[in-house]
């Protein structure tokens, strides 16, 4: 047995024997020493890529944010229910994680055998789609174990990616494996073999090897069959990751691996010790993490809002990474923040992230990119989330680990299926596809196909297509993309001009006002300022009343309002855009001469944004109706000292039609001071309608004795 304790070398006489070995002994504590400090070195910034493949890195102590993890939900019902919820319901798998799960596994207690549990081969796999955060889970918990923040009960890491191995041609064994990667161990493993408790081996994505993992096949060192397999055995690479994770090579050493749900059934023979789902952000971590990201965190946050796919798209850091990285860039080069980023220039960085994890070349990855786009829009059509291995040869699409970046496998009644990891990734590349095989003469008569159809599941489709046809996009591109026909553009241009104009001819239909709105969000993907101009120019009335808006929506309308100079009116009555929509569209309100708000639930928080642009010296509002907005006495005080210092309104309306509306303002006895005397003072305002609040008769008749100093109409009654 060799010396494995320094009481071992503590006597007065040491033969030579024991003189070697604690040189052994000293040098693998010095080694181990150097390896922590590399490992933390390593690992202490997060890389992140960008637009056109830019490298960008960020330190992971201000940039790491909590994933969620939590137990496997386990054998069938992981394969069959979680994933297929979790790619077809979106934000609806962590609705029913939280619910199930109140006690989420921290980052320190994930390995169950250094958590007072036994048995098992000590070996913990982290399950999830790409882009979960994985890999960042991995490179914390290696930087903090280097730093002596967790697992400090581990001797050594050796961590491995599995991209990296594939590159091992022919066989090898633990040995060479470990002197390869980490060459000051040379001379020490022999006495490192001796404890393998205390040693942890890392996999990152397992479901990246070539050669598919069979764990049944274990190799054997003796020709009885027996299980014999030590660090010195040649094998394929493959092998020795197997005999490690079902606990045959270095019996009680550590084993941490990551997959996407994708060809796991012979993983699933082990009896692993612990099995973990990773569920990416929840809703209050992806708005933290976009909030670190400084120069990017409100519009980051607003993004997400946008609409349930794209939120529930937001569960995945890389997605969100990609968002914040696209603004940070920007701001770094000394521009300012862009007042709107495309989901289409979003999507394009996100998939070039993809494709550069799995060491595709470009021409490849546009040519398989194309055929697993050929799949997703035949999918669209058909109505189809699942698809199976027939479809796939249908369309020519080769089932490799590749596709692991956009699907998932899941195991159903007729065999293995697969289905995106988000409906809107297939929309994307269901996009790609059609811009690429769509003729330009085609163009017109597709995107109203798209819109004819009653059930929205093109919208995303016609949007990518036509931010993909903008001449823009080109320039954002990160791998081969092939010609776009010139006219394709000039056609997308024609038919946004045509729809908008269809719309804006009766803005009394629901249905024209909800087409407007969605014809701004591709105006603003196509990306043609001037375009965006000359169809908004003319318009004098903008109506959405029987429209409601999201968060984004209200981003979307502020944007394409930045383009004109002003506006006469904009009915925005029964929206529901709250205080945060008001606070999007703060920008560009001033340029209304008549803002109609009434019933959307603004509160005393919007009044104070509304104030704001009261304030604002080029300010055009002259009739402001707040009528149903849930005020209170809270933001009179703010209301009349902007009112005050505006010298544009003549009308304001902050009445209500039924005092017992949801929403009704409630104004009492305690505004009147204020309000009396901003109307005895006020010289130039001709109307303050007041009617339907909480007046008490006393307050009533306050209002009565007060004399305006101007031909202003207080109405109470």
């Amino acid at each position: 047995m060799l010396p494995t304790d320094t009481e071992q070398f503590a006597s007065g006489s040491m033969s030579s024997f024991t003189i070697k070995w604690w040189d052994i002994f000293t040098g693998v504590l010095d080694i181990k020493r150097q390896h922590k400090d590399y490992l933390r070195k390593k690992n202490e910034n997060l890389t992140i890529t960008g637009e056109n493949r830019r490298i960008r890195r960020f330190p992971l102590r201000e940039r790491y944010t909590k994933v969620t993890i939590v137990p496997s939900l386990g054998e069938q019902e992981h394969t069959d229910n979680t994933l297929k919820t979790r790619s077809t319901a979106g934000g609806e798998i962590w609705r029913k994680a939280e619910q199930n799960y109140r006690e989420e596994i921290p980052l320190d207690r994930l390995l169950r055998k250094h958590c007072n549990q036994t048995g098992g081969t000590g070996t913990t796999l982290i399950i999830g789609p790409s882009g979960f955060g994985k890999s960042t889970i991995i490179q914390k918990i290696i930087h903090g174990w280097a730093a002596g923040e967790m697992y400090r009960e581990i001797d050594v890491i050796f961590p491995f990616k599995v991209q990296k191995l594939n590159s091992i041609d022919g066989e090898t064994c633990l040995n060479e494996l470990i002197l390869d990667f980490f060459p000051n161990f040379t001379n020490y493993l022999e006495f490192l073999w001796n404890k393998p408790e205390k040693i942890l081996f890392i996999f990152d994505d397992l479901d990246l090897f070539q050669k598919p993992i069979d764990i049944t096949e274990v190799p054997s060192a003796n020709g009885d069959g027996s299980q014999s397999f030590g660090p010195e055995h040649l094998c394929e690479i493959s092998h020795i990751v197997c005999s490690l994770i079902k606990g045959q090579l270095l019996k009680g050493c550590s084993v941490l691996g990551t997959s996407s749900p994708w060809k796991l059934q012979t993983l699933e023979k082990v009896g692993l010790n612990r099995v973990v789902d990773i569920l990416g952000f929840s809703a209050d971590t992806m708005k933290e993490y976009s909030h670190r990201c400084s120069a990017a965190g409100q519009f980051a946050s607003d993004f997400i809002d946008q609409d349930e796919k794209l939120y529930a798209m937001c569960h995945n850091p890389r997605f969100c990474s990609v968002l914040c990285s696209i603004l940070e860039a920007q701001q770094k080069e000394g521009a300012q923040i862009p007042a709107f980023t495309t989901c289409t220039r979003v999507f394009l960085t996100y998939v070039t992230c993809l494709l550069k994890k799995c060491f595709y070349d470009d021409v490849n990855a546009h040519n398989v990119l194309l055929k697993l786009g050929s799949l997703a829009y035949w999918g669209i059509c058909n109505k189809t989330n699942v698809f199976n291995s027939g479809q796939f040869k249908q369309h020519k699409l080769p089932i490799s680990n590749w596709i692991s970046g956009f699907m998932i496998e899941i195991q159903d009644n007729d065999g293995i299926s697969y289905v995106f990891t988000h409906p809107i990734l297939k929309d994307f590349v269901a996009a790609l596809f059609k811009c690429q095989s769509t003729p330009a003469d085609q163009v017109k008569k597709i995107l109203t196909e798209w819109y004819s159809c009653t059930d929205d599941r093109f919208k995303f489709v016609s949007r990518f297509f036509i931010g993909l046809s903008s001449p823009n996009s080109l320039k954002q591109v990160g791998f081969y993309w092939g010609e776009l026909q010139s006219e394709t553009a000039s056609n997308v241009s024609d038919w946004l001009k045509e729809k908008f104009n269809s719309y804006v001819q009766n803005l009394e239909s629901e249905r024209n006002q909800k087409g407007l709105l969605e014809i701004l969000h591709c105006l603003l993907e196509f990306g043609d300022a001037m375009l965006l101009k000359d169809v908004l120019t003319p318009m004098k009335t903008l109506r959405f009343t029987k429209c409601p808006h999201k968060t984004f929506d209200c981003t979307v309308l502020s944007k394409a309002l930045m383009m004109v100079q002003e506006i006469e009116e904009l009915d925005l009555d029964g929206c529901g855009i709250g205080n945060e929509g008001i606070h999007q569209l703060e920008s560009v309100l001033h340029k209304c001469e008549v803002l109609r708000l009434n019933m959307n639930n603004l509160g005393d928080l919007g009044v104070t944004h509304l104030s704001a642009i009261l304030k604002y010296l080029y300010c055009k509002i002259e009739t402001l109706s707040l009528k149903s907005n849930n005020l209170t006495d809270g933001c009179v005080e703010i209301l009349t000292s902007a009112l005050r210092e505006n010298t544009v309104l003549l009308k304001l309306d902050i009445s209500n039609d039924d005092l017992n509306g949801d929403h009704a303002n409630r104004l009492t006895d305690q505004s009147v001071p204020a309000l009396s005397q901003f109307i005895q003072n006020c010289t130039r305002m001709t109307e303050i309608n007041l009617k339907n609040n909480l007046f008490s008769g006393e307050g009533l008749k306050r209002f009565k004795w007060v004399h305006p100093s101007s031909d202003l109409t207080v109405i109470t009654e």
